[in-house]
């Protein structure tokens, strides 16, 4: 069994781009598990694509076809299958780079390091309320891609997604989510 870390490159034209989610999957064989792996970036293409309706035309998700073992001596391998999902939410503009949507990510360990965050953003202006907070279309399309991507992982026999921790060196799959009802700030852990 391995561990991967996959990077989501997200390209926007606004500062601070581009951005990355990066996201963590297990394959049932070892190294090199191409055909496990590809399977399990497809279901996060799936999930790109679902939330494609949160950014404008001109933000782009793109897996690169590269992803990198969790262990002391990481191994990189580049000849999965890259692609992209691109923004459907027309020309219109963005908001601050500092509104996200953030998921938290759920697993089998109701702990610390059995969660982890993905942020969602920069988001286009067209999924803000009056109110300030995120547009219940918005977060039906989150909610709806989550659903499916958990439904799919815990599906997969060959794999699944999930949330690796470092300091337990340990690897859970992704049951469940949940989502805000507002937007979430990622801050700089340096900070």
């Amino acid at each position: 069994m391995a561990t991967w870390m996959i990077p989501i490159r997200l390209v926007y034209p606004l500062i601070g781009q581009p951005g990355v989610n990066v996201w963590h999957a297990r394959t049932t064989g070892d190294f090199p598990s191409e055909s496990e792996l590809d399977g399990l970036a497809d279901l996060l293409l799936d999930f790109y694509n679902g939330i494609n309706g949160l950014f404008p035309d001109s933000y782009s998700a793109h897996f690169d076809g590269v992803a990198t073992t969790v262990e002391a001596e990481p191994q990189v391998q580049s000849d999965f299958t890259p692609w992209t999902a691109p923004g459907t939410a027309g020309s219109g503009g963005y908001l601050p780079t500092a509104a996200q949507i953030c998921v938290t990510l759920r697993t089998s360990s109701a702990s610390r390091s059995g969660r982890g965050r993905k942020f969602l953003g920069p988001i286009s202006s067209v999924n803000l309320q009056s109110d300030g907070t995120p547009s219940a279309a918005a977060l039906v399309l989150v909610s709806n891609a989550m659903n499916a991507l958990v439904s799919a992982s815990t599906g997969f026999t060959n794999g699944a997604i999930g949330v690796y921790s470092p300091t337990d060196a340990l690897f859970r799959d992704l049951t469940g989510f949940s989502v805000a009802d507002q937007f979430a700030v990622l801050r700089s852990r340096r900070d």
